[in-house]
């Protein structure tokens, strides 16, 4: 029996059981007292069971703040490091970085919201074998955001300038490796799920 099956018959079964009527709907719940026992529940949707996607609005935000992060982020590298010592910064360069931060503040709150449902709703749905390579990647994700921030925090406050072009580099190639883990983490998923 298909877990597309199990659904179409637990339902309309459980509910006639709760109510206290015989036998449900076409004798479906001695069929399902047969296959389960006597703890028929109804099952939660199918489809809840195989992916972990985003909603559409988690999805567009996502993208839209992380395009933003790494376009700013890779428009404001060459500016900063492609200056002789002592040229005075451009203006440009001001107000990437002021665009750079600000979307920084949209990527901890969706960091916050998949923090809330995706990321723990993955972490038990890859429990059990199936989607070990998307974990690994979701995992990686959740490692690299928490240095971008860490860094982005010392660099932003207190960073002593014998630190910061270390700390800048290194927040460079954390920003760099979260954008190629993102796509592979989605193309991991896409791979692994039925169609």
């Amino acid at each position: 029996m298909t877990l597309r099956m199990v659904h179409r018959i637990a339902r309309p079964a459980s509910a006639a059981l709760a109510a206290g009527r015989g036998d449900g709907v076409d004798g479906s719940d001695r069929q399902l007292r047969a296959e389960f026992g006597d703890t028929a529940r109804p099952m939660p949707h199918p489809r809840h069971l195989v992916h972990n996607r985003l909603r559409p609005w988690q999805r567009r935000a996502t993208d839209a703040v992380g395009a933003l992060l790494l376009v700013t982020g890779l428009a404001w590298l060459p500016l900063h490091y492609g200056r002789g010592a002592n040229a005075l910064p451009l203006p440009a360069e001001a107000w990437l970085i002021r665009l750079h931060g600000l979307a920084a503040f949209g990527a901890l709150f969706m960091l916050g919201v998949l923090a809330g449902s995706h990321v723990p709703h993955g972490w038990r749905a890859t429990a059990r074998g199936r989607g070990r390579e998307q974990r690994r990647w979701g995992l990686a994700l959740c490692v690299l955001a928490a240095l971008l921030a860490a860094t982005a925090y010392q660099l932003y406050y207190f960073a002593p300038d014998n630190l910061r072009p270390a700390l800048g580099v290194a927040h460079s190639i954390a920003g760099g490796a979260m954008a190629v883990a993102l796509v592979v983490h989605r193309r991991v998923r896409r791979r692994g799920q039925p169609r």
